[in-house]
């Protein structure tokens, strides 16, 4: 079975993550105009663009990755790239035969393959979708566990 990331975007890890690398990048630009030559510059700099290949290479890195804050999802299941949904977008969704489709207030469709992935992460992507919408899957009723 194929591991999910699940990665909540607001969460604490990724604010503790999020205040250096910012200080760092202020710090980066404020030496640019200032002493360009001095150390601070320099490990200013590889501190702060170390911590944004970190803090944003998570989505590519791993194959399967679900990230999700209080607006919307970010869904990456096998496949190369990934789609940004936001939840008041939802109109409908459905997990069956190993797919996700998400059916968006403009019509348009998406669909996530499933295959290979655990029947406790599709719960949990599940849970995420009920939890954070306010709309029904497709069958017109709340969806069931699995």
């Amino acid at each position: 079975m194929k591991k999910v990331y699940f990665d909540k975007l607001d969460g604490r890890k990724n604010k503790l993550l999020a205040i250096p690398m910012i200080l760092f990048l202020l710090i980066y630009v404020f030496t640019a105009f200032t002493n360009r030559d001095s150390n601070l510059h320099q490990i200013s700099a590889i501190i702060g663009f170390g911590s944004a290949v970190i803090f944003f290479g998570k989505q590519f890195y791993y194959r399967n990755y679900v990230g999700w804050n209080k607006k919307g999802l970010l869904l990456r299941l096998n496949s190369f790239t990934s789609k940004n949904v936001p939840f008041n977008k939802i109109e409908t969704y459905n997990i069956s035969n190993g797919r996700l489709e998400i059916v968006r207030k403009d019509q348009k469709r998406l669909t996530f393959n499933l295959e290979g992935i655990s029947d406790h992460e599709i719960k949990k992507i599940r849970d995420l979708l009920r939890k954070n919408t306010n709309t029904t899957n497709a069958y017109g009723h709340s969806p069931p566990y699995i």
